[in-house]
Parts: structure tokens; sequence; C-alpha cells
């Protein structure tokens, strides 16, 4: 069920942390996101060693980062620079990247949608999202949970449980 491939020789246990933008990014912004990612990546480090990481974009909204560092493990100063990395991002975009109020789900096979919470709620509400219908799970924590439950129908999500 998830067809959504994280290509990386990174293990199970790396972290990973979820960012959404709330439009589709343009073309520029996407050029400014890769130039950006490998500055942060070659820079982002725990205590002065150097992160093993990566950054994915998804659907031209989804910015999934993934994480490790075998010597000490991603610390909290490693999380503070990934997260000003993001805010910086969200300034000069003019837009609010650390939002976590969006759902990324497929309301019709192939077919990826986001939503904002609320108005989530609302389509489930109308029967447009069903149990059957593929949620996008962004509060997992590990890339292995990411390679094996990234995607999943309503019915086990946690969204399923709030409901």
């Amino acid at each position: 069920m998830n067809d959504v491939i994280i290509e990386s020789s990174f293990s199970d246990k790396a972290h990973v942390w979820f960012y959404f933008a709330p439009g589709t990014l343009s073309n520029i912004q996407i050029d400014q996101f890769e130039f950006q990612r490998n500055e942060f990546l070659r820079s982002w480090n725990t205590h002065g060693k150097p992160n093993a990481g990566d950054v994915f974009l998804l659907e031209r909204r989804l910015i999934i980062i993934v994480g490790e560092n075998g010597v000490e493990g991603i610390s909290g100063c490693s999380i503070d620079k990934s997260v000003a990395w993001i805010k910086s991002l969200s300034l000069e975009w003019g837009m609010d990247l650390m939002d976590r109020n969006w759902v990324m789900f497929e309301k019709l096979p192939g077919v990826i949608e986001f939503s904002r919470l609320n108005l989530f709620w609302a389509l489930r509400k109308a029967h447009e999202v069903t149990d059957d219908s593929l949620i996008f799970d962004t509060s997992l924590q590990t890339l292995g949970q990411l390679r094996r439950e990234f995607k999943k129908p309503f019915s086990q999500s946690w969204h399923a449980r709030m409901w």
C-alpha cells in the first residue's frame, strides 16, 4: 500500500519530520528549496559531528526531513537547526511551513489531495472521506515507520481514533 517511496540508505531508526506548504510550490521555490536543502544538509550537525540526512519534497507541498547521527543521535540542537531552516524558508516564501493543521490523503485512488484539518473533518462528515480513503500519516517519527505505515486507510489512522 505504501507506493510513496523515500529512497535512502538510512536505517529504520532514522528520525523523520514533516512540514506542509499551504499551496503548491512554484518552480522558482523548488529551485530555491533544492539549493537551500543542499546548504542545510552540508552544515547540519549534532555537537559538531555531521548528521546523515536528506530532505524530500513530495507533491510539491510536503517536506520530509530524514536524519540520524550514529555517534550521539539527533539532539535538540540538531532539531533546532532543522526548525530554523524551515522557518527561514517560511519567511523567504511568505508562508507558514510550521502549520500542523494539514492532511494529505487520497479521496480517489491515485489522486493526492491536501486539506486543512477542519475541512478534512467536514469531508469525513459528508462521507467524501470514507473508512477506505487513504491517509498519509505525518505523525510518524522514524523512517522505518514511514516505510511501513505512511499510507493507510482512514480506519487504521490516528484520524479514525479522533473521529
